[in-house]
């Protein structure tokens, strides 16, 4: 029987409930995880989780909403971190900041693509639609802010569009690293060297 949890904050029992969702449907998938699964990763009443959301599919939305934050400010933080070094390591950094480690990076994507099915059999539902679009276009500005630099300080190809090339970077990301996954015997370091070297190659003039 799951355990009534310790008083707290509703911020951070939110963010207890989040983590909980996320580890189940990163390993078990969204249609096998229920909410009783994740009040007991929790370590909470099923009722308390039905009292901060609404059903699953809200708990996924926000799972991805968590996550979209976090990445970003991750991403955002290690760009400003590189400035000095100009854009080709700002660029280096950011894919750093997206692969941060073998099994986060596996959780993520096996998070994301459950979000992507859930988005596509609810094209009506706009919550659903909104978070997946802020999360890629968030992105996608982050990365057209640093190839215009690299444009504009001819480190990157001057034919480049950066709207193009963010969505041409973008789809080089989510296609190796969802290829990775289906492979489990494929080292993480292979994977990284993979991105920054079809990313960087792309890019550089």
């Amino acid at each position: 029987m799951a355990r009534i949890a310790r008083p707290e904050g509703a911020a951070e029992m939110r963010k207890r409930l989040l983590r909980a969702a996320y580890a189940a449907i990163a390993e078990r998938g969204f249609d096998a995880v229920t909410l009783q699964e994740v009040a007991d990763r929790a370590e909470v009443s099923k009722g308390l989780v039905l009292y901060y959301f609404k059903n699953k599919e809200q708990l996924l939305v926000m799972v991805m909403d968590r996550t979209d934050r976090i990445i970003r400010t991750r991403a955002e933080a290690a760009i400003r971190a590189a400035k000095a070094e100009g854009p080709r390591a700002q660029m280096e950094a950011y894919l750093g900041a997206l692969t941060i480690g073998g099994p986060q990076h596996r959780a993520f994507y096996r998070v994301f693509l459950e979000f992507l099915s859930l988005d596509m059999r609810n094209t009506g539902n706009a919550e659903v639609r909104k978070t997946a679009m802020n999360f890629l276009a968030g992105c996608q500005l982050l990365e057209q802010e640093v190839i215009a630099n690299g444009i504009a300080q001819g480190v990157f190809r001057k034919e480049l569009r950066p709207v193009e090339a963010a969505g041409v970077i973008h789809a080089l990301i989510d296609g190796l690293s969802l290829q990775w996954i289906f492979h489990e015997d494929e080292p993480f370091d292979t994977l990284c060297q993979r991105l920054h070297t079809a990313i960087l190659s792309y890019l550089v003039a």
